[in-house]
């Protein structure tokens, strides 16, 4: 994908314009010696700077010798908001559509700040939540699955929130995040037109709470529809942690191994793959892999991972919008599902009936 390197001058046009937005100065820019000494850059690189600023209508000049007006449209007032992004875990600083949020906002002139902690580091406790944004007061809040009971805390405090994924549906609060209903209705169906009966979905313990997520719900509806009795093995809990998963992989082979298994997030299907290689089971010959998710990894995998794909652009798009909305004073608590697919890779496979128990593979 081709991309464009910004010059000096357009570096520093950008970074006056978001002071700008911020409310930096009022009325008029400070003269060149100045900014230059603010900004450690050379005048000649503050006039070119300068310069596109008045061609893009944010500065007007007023004459020779004398500073430039700041212009600023009724939809530009305001934009400078402090905005706080509340991760899930410490990995999701990484990916790359949570930056592009991140730098997309920051262009606009706001603040943007990624939190220090976490909602899996504070254990997802509502309290420990309560306290750290009581503790670091922000304009607008994003946050990243966030359980049901923290979304509804959220949804009445006087700040804007928006809930990235997270179990949002039924609170009414802004949220954005893919519809993977039809999807997972796919997934499931394919698995079952393979032959399996004993599949089982993985998810996070806080997607049971209150109630299922709309995902596992979707997972039970279909077995339902194909006469396949569902319980609490095909929805199993445990504890979100290392040892919690290994333990609930454990418990599931240890009598009625599951001849299929989805995994909500890509660090689960390869902890899953590396387990099951630990007891010499075989993907997929012997047990099928599916992840509820897709990750960039996923592409150098051979066979080719089964997974739910899912652009991330009409997130980043929405989130913007909707910033830039609340900053002119026109917040809504509309909820945007954005479209989702499933891709069938090469860690599923028919069904093996015959799949040992893990008491079997111990001994054996």
């Amino acid at each position: 994908m081709p991309f464009n390197i910004d010059s000096p001058s357009e570096q520093v046009a950008k970074h006056l314009k978001k002071l700008i937005y911020k409310g930096e100065w009022k009325g008029e820019l400070p003269g060149t010696p100045t900014l230059a000494e603010q900004t450690g850059t050379d005048r000649k690189t503050i006039t070119a700077a300068i310069k596109l600023l008045e061609k893009q209508g944010v500065l007007q000049s007023q004459g020779a010798g004398r500073r430039r007006k700041i212009i600023l449209t009724n939809k530009q007032r305001g934009r400078g908001q402090k905005i706080t992004f509340l991760a899930y875990e410490e990995m999701d600083r990484h990916l790359l559509y949570i930056n592009k949020i991140c730098h997309r906002l920051s262009d606009a002139g706001h603040s943007v700040t990624l939190s220090e902690k976490t909602f899996s580091g504070m254990k997802m406790d509502l309290q420990k939540v309560i306290r750290f944004v009581r503790a670091n007061p922000s304009d607008i809040w994003i946050v990243m699955s966030a359980s049901h009971e923290i979304l509804t805390w959220f949804s009445k405090q006087p700040f804007p929130t928006m809930a990235l994924f997270g179990r949002r549906r039924s609170v009414p609060i802004a949220g954005v995040g893919p519809d993977k209903t039809d999807a997972i209705v796919e997934m499931t169906e394919k698995l079952i037109s393979l032959g399996h009966r004993r599949i089982v979905m993985m998810s996070r313990e806080e997607r049971h709470f209150p109630h299922l997520g709309l995902q596992e719900r979707t997972f039970r509806e279909t077995l339902d529809k194909n006469d396949i009795l569902v319980g609490d093995y095909n929805l199993p809990k445990w504890k979100n942690n290392a040892s919690g998963f290994k333990d609930c992989l454990e418990r599931l082979f240890k009598v009625t191994p599951p001849t299929a298994l989805i995994l909500e997030e890509s660090q689960f299907f390869t902890a899953a793959l590396l387990q099951l290689s630990a007891w010499g089971l075989s993907v997929p010959k012997q047990v099928s892999l599916a992840c509820n998710d897709a990750d960039l990894i996923f592409s150098m995998s051979e066979p080719s991972n089964s997974c739910i794909d899912w652009p991330s652009a009409p997130v980043v798009n929405h989130i913007v919008r909707w910033v830039r909305n609340v900053s002119r004073g026109r917040h809504t608590n509309k909820q945007v599902d954005t479209p989702a697919r499933f891709i069938e890779g090469g860690t599923i496979g028919p069904a093996d009936d015959g799949l040992p128990t893990l008491s079997e593979i111990l001994k054996g």
